[in-house]
């Protein structure tokens, strides 16, 4: 949590306030190490420091980057328990989808809410073995879908031990995104 604390300096006013206003600590670090990362890389990209980044909250939407003349990149956050992802596509728009993969789970229960009828179809008929793997590539790829905003032209589901992951864009990807590890 100390180490947390020097993340803040570079968030904005606005940032700041979302970030007190959480009362879960665990969703507070997510947002607080999310937008760490998200301004990271957007800097990198850019050309400039993390703090001058210019991002704009927008109440229940992803955080707006406020670039004038130049060509905005698409990106996009997403965490899962102890886990957060951040994608930039410089040339496209993208959703991106982390989820951990919980073998516990009642997979059958959430996709009975979530789900159409040919994908709760699919997941009945698959074995026991095979209902979490389908569970979570449908999962993801729907909430990067929505992450989107856009027509998805380019859906990639990338390998991970531990999460399903998925992104997709508004444009096909030349190649297939690669994940990057930071601690």
């Amino acid at each position: 949590d100390s180490r947390l604390d020097s993340l803040k300096c570079d968030l904005s006013y606005d940032e700041m306030a979302r970030y007190r206003g959480f009362q879960r600590a665990e969703r507070a670090r997510q947002f607080l190490v999310g937008r760490y990362l998200l301004r990271q890389q957007l800097a990198l990209h850019l050309g400039i420091s993390a703090a001058e980044v210019p991002l704009i909250e927008q109440a229940n939407n992803a955080p707006y980057l406020n670039l004038l003349n130049t060509e905005k990149p698409g990106f996009s956050i997403s965490h899962s328990r102890k886990w957060i992802a951040c994608g930039i596509r410089t040339d496209a728009k993208i959703g991106l989808d982390i989820e951990v993969i919980d073998r516990q789970r009642d997979v059958l229960a959430l996709a009975a809410h979530s789900f159409d009828a040919q994908q709760n179809a699919t997941l009945d008929a698959l074995s026991t073995a095979e209902q979490s793997g389908y569970f979570y590539r449908c999962w993801t790829a729907q909430e990067a879908q929505l992450k989107l905003y856009l027509a998805c032209q380019d859906l990639r589901h990338l390998p991970h031990p531990e999460l399903a992951i998925a992104v997709c864009s508004d444009k096909a990807f030349t190649q297939t995104p690669e994940i990057l590890g930071v601690t």
